[in-house]
């Protein structure tokens, strides 16, 4: 037998015992709705999976989550809502942790989760992701977003203000808006976005990447 086919075997073989491995994924769905008013502050930490969020006219607080992961992955890592007359906070991979993970070969905790969250149009967002592509859309609060390598995109109305700061590693920020920056340099800017003159009026944009790109669209 050549030495190429011998190779292509051994390959092969690999291949089969590491798909063997493969736990089959489990698909779980979340739903819950909050009541909830104007001017309080959403926060959501999660890793990989799609994040959209969307400003309404109801006074609640929609969250529609897709959890997948194998079965037993799903059990341990939990979604978690903790919410208070303020302040609504999603954690999408909470460790519940037992003894027997201290003797896990396979220390994976990340379960990924596609969100679909709906709020009142004056509440304020804080965002912390991995890998997800975050879109929001509607939303008249302040915006503080951190991603690692997610792309981040905001849909504004025409005639939103708003001070905009960015930091970034190697990530870009555009905007179909005209921004006057204020300071500009490698790894940060920051901007006024439609300058009316009234600071009190304009909210806040904050965004932090390693090399995830920002994109203000109207």
């Amino acid at each position: 037998m050549g030495r190429g086919l011998r190779l292509l075997i051994v390959a092969l073989f690999g291949l089969v015992v590491a798909g063997g491995g493969l736990a089959a994924q489990t698909t779980e769905r979340i739903d819950r709705v909050i009541p909830f008013g104007d001017g309080g502050r959403v926060e959501l930490r999660t890793f990989s999976g799609h994040v959209r969020i969307t400003g309404t006219d109801r006074d609640e607080v929609v969250i529609r989550a897709v959890r997948r992961a194998p079965h037993d992955l799903l059990s341990r890592v939990k979604l978690e809502i903790r919410e208070s007359r303020a302040v609504i906070e999603i954690v999408a991979n909470q460790l519940r942790r037992t003894w027997r993970d201290w003797f896990r070969s396979d220390k994976g905790d990340v379960v990924e989760t596609d969100f679909e969250i709906e709020v009142p149009r004056d509440t304020d967002l804080a965002v912390r992701v991995f890998s997800s592509p975050v879109a929001i859309e509607r939303v008249r609060g302040d915006h503080d977003v951190g991603t690692f390598s997610g792309n981040v995109e905001i849909r504004l109305s025409d005639s939103a203000a708003a001070d905009v700061e960015f930091r970034s590693e190697s990530g870009r920020l555009s905007s179909d808006e005209p921004l006057i920056f204020r300071h500009r340099n490698r790894r940060r800017l920051a901007a006024v976005l439609n300058d009316t003159g009234r600071t009190q009026h304009r909210r806040k944009l904050r965004f932090k990447t390693f090399s995830g790109d920002v994109t203000l669209r109207r």
